[in-house]
C-alpha cells in the first residue's frame, strides 16, 4: 500500500535498483529510506507525507494495518472534501471554449498535460473521481453531461458539442487525458513554458523540425503514438515534400493536415520549426482570450 500512494503521490517508485537482488536488499536495509523530498518538491501536506512515511515505515510495529490507514486523518479529510470540489473560472471558460479550438491546439495542450505531475493536477483529479461514478476511469456522455451541468453549461447543443470535441478518439468515453486537456486553461506564459515539451512530441525523429508526416502521425493518432516511419521523417533543408504523395486526412476542425503544414510553414521550407509552431499557437491562444474577453463585457 505504501508503494502504491508514494507512487501516486510522486510518480516513481520508493526503491528503484538494477536487479531484484539490489532491490531486495535497499528494501530491507533499515538504514536507506525513499527520496522523502520528492513529497516536499511536489508541494504535498504535513498530513500526506506523514501518511506516506508510516505506511513505508521499516518497523512493523510503526507501519499502519489498512483499516487503520483507512481512518488516517489526511486521507478521510481527503475523502470528503473530493466530493466538493468546485470548478475555477478558468475551467469554465476552457470547457466552454474546447470546441472552439484547432485540432492541433488541443493535441498540443494534451501533450502538455502528459507531462504534468500529479500533484499539479491535485484538484482535477479529484473533480474527475467526483463524477467517474462508475470508477473505470473514464467519463461516459452522460457523467459529461452532468460536469457541464454543474459549470453552467446548460444548453443540449452546446454540451453535446463540447462533449463532441472533448471525445478526441471518438469511443463513446471521455478518458482522464481527454478531461483534462479540456479543463486546462493556462495563460500565455504559461504555455510559452511548456510548448517546447509539446513540440518535442510532435518531433518524433528527433530532428529540430517536423515533417507533414510527422504532423500528420500525431494529429491522427494523438500524442502517444509509438509508430515510426521506415525512411527519414524529416525533410532536409530547403527541400519540401513533393505533393501528392499521401492523400489528405481532414481532421475534427474542418482542416487538412497540408493546410495546417501551409498555414505554419510561414518560410515555405517544407517543414515546421519550434519558432514557427510557438508563434502559431500563441497568436492562437491570444485570439482566443480576446474573443472570450469580447464576450464577458
Amino acid at each position: 500500500l505504501g508503494v502504491m500512494v508514494f507512487q501516486v503521490l510522486t510518480g516513481v517508485l520508493p526503491y528503484k535498483a538494477d536487479n531484484l537482488l539490489m532491490q531486495a536488499q535497499l528494501v530491507c536495509n533499515p538504514r536507506r529510506h525513499p527520496s522523502w523530498d520528492l513529497l516536499s518538491e511536489y508541494k504535498w501536506s504535513l498530513g500526506a507525507r506523514w501518511f506516506c512515511q508510516q505506511l513505508l515505515s521499516k518497523d512493523e510495529g510503526m507501519r499502519p494495518s489498512a483499516d487503520e490507514a483507512a481512518r488516517d486523518k489526511w486521507l478521510t479529510r481527503m475523502s470528503v472534501s473530493s466530493s466538493d470540489v468546485a470548478a475555477t473560472e478558468s475551467e469554465r471558460r476552457a470547457l466552454h471554449d474546447q470546441h472552439l479550438q484547432s485540432h492541433l491546439m488541443k493535441m498540443s495542450v494534451s501533450c502538455i498535460t502528459s507531462q504534468l505531475s500529479l500533484s499539479q493536477l491535485e484538484h482535477m483529479n479529484l473533480r474527475f473521481q467526483r463524477y467517474d461514478t462508475s470508477n473505470d476511469g473514464r467519463l461516459s456522455h452522460i457523467e459529461m453531461r452532468q460536469v457541464l451541468e454543474d459549470v453552467g453549461i446548460k444548453g443540449t447543443e452546446e454540451a453535446e458539442l463540447i462533449i463532441e470535441s472533448l471525445d478526441g478518439d471518438h469511443s463513446g468515453m471521455i478518458e482522464y487525458s481527454e478531461f483534462v486537456s479540456g479543463c486546462l486553461d493556462m495563460a500565455a506564459d504559461v504555455m510559452k513554458k511548456h510548448l517546447r515539451v509539446a513540440f518535442g512530441i510532435f518531433d518524433l525523429d528527433h530532428s529540430g523540425s517536423l515533417s507533414v508526416q510527422e504532423l500528420r502521425q500525431v494529429l491522427t493518432q494523438g500524442p502517444n503514438c509509438t509508430q515510426t516511419l521506415a525512411r527519414p521523417i524529416s525533410p532536409p533543408t530547403g527541400k519540401a515534400q513533393p505533393p501528392g504523395k499521401m492523400a489528405s486526412t481532414i481532421l475534427p476542425d474542418g482542416k487538412t493536415v497540408e493546410e495546417v503544414m501551409k498555414d505554419m510553414d510561414k518560410d515555405g521550407k517544407g517543414k515546421i520549426e519550434y519558432s514557427e509552431f510557438e508563434a502559431y499557437l500563441l497568436a492562437e491562444h491570444r485570439q482566443a482570450g480576446a474573443r472570450l474577453h469580447g464576450e464577458t463585457k
